[in-house]
């Protein structure tokens, strides 16, 4: 079977975010922007609350914290559910315009299964397969969060931002894991092998008949009478 090409780029997008920002300095536009992107975020998140991951041929990985909750009271755990095996999962705490370092201890809650249905982005024919892909559900503890900061998961291959607000301090609520889980994949499929031509007009003999007809121009223009043109 034939390899499979190179596969055109991904056109447009899976999601997006509008910011907006007032003038002012450098760093008030970027603080407006961010606030801007987490007040937007967080609306989206309650609408869609289930984790989508997004690969292809190019970026075949499976990886992303998918948040449990979007706003964690100050004190209480942040929930997220990561592909079991993931590395830890990496994440940043913004405080006004600053990003800040807070001492954190991350600890697995239980590991389920999920059952997917997988596309293998190599395979010629696009083969899709079902399959239960353990995850994992994670608790993180910040120490020191305050009530304004928010926790920025990496996204990995998910399709959008995984942010987590922090509120005042207050009783920790009940934690409601997502539930729906998709893996959106990129394949094409290999090109087909044309049918062979049955008619007699080869590219061979194309060639032979066009340097028949260059040499007979040649002949028949040394014979012209000197002078003529």
């Amino acid at each position: 079977m034939s390899r499979k090409p190179d596969p055109a780029p991904m056109r447009g997008s899976y999601g997006g975010v509008i910011t907006y920002a007032t003038p002012g300095t450098q760093g008030a536009h970027r603080y407006a922007m961010r606030k801007s992107v987490i007040i937007v975020l967080l609306t989206a998140r309650t609408v869609y609350a289930d984790c989508t991951y997004r690969n292809g041929y190019y970026d075949p990985g499976l990886d992303g914290a998918c948040v449990a909750e979007t706003m964690a009271p100050s004190g209480c755990p942040v929930h997220f559910v990561t592909p079991h095996g993931q590395p830890a999962a990496m994440f940043t705490v913004h405080r006004g315009a600053q990003d800040v370092t807070l001492p954190a201890t991350t600890s697995i809650v239980e590991t389920i299964g999920v059952p997917l249905s997988l596309v293998d982005p190599f395979d010629c024919d696009c083969a899709q397969t079902d399959a239960t892909v353990p995850f994992d559900r994670q608790a993180l503890m910040l120490t020191g969060a305050m009530a304004g900061d928010t926790v920025e998961f990496a996204p990995g291959h998910l399709d959008v931002s995984q942010i987590v607000a922090i509120t005042a301090a207050g009783p920790c609520p009940a934690v409601v894991w997502p539930t729906q889980f998709e893996v959106a994949t990129q394949c094409d499929r290999c090109p087909q092998q044309p049918p062979s031509s049955s008619s007699s007009c080869s590219t061979g003999g194309g060639g032979d008949w066009l340097g028949v007809a260059i040499a007979i121009g040649l002949v028949t223009r040394r014979r012209r009478p000197h002078g003529r043109p």
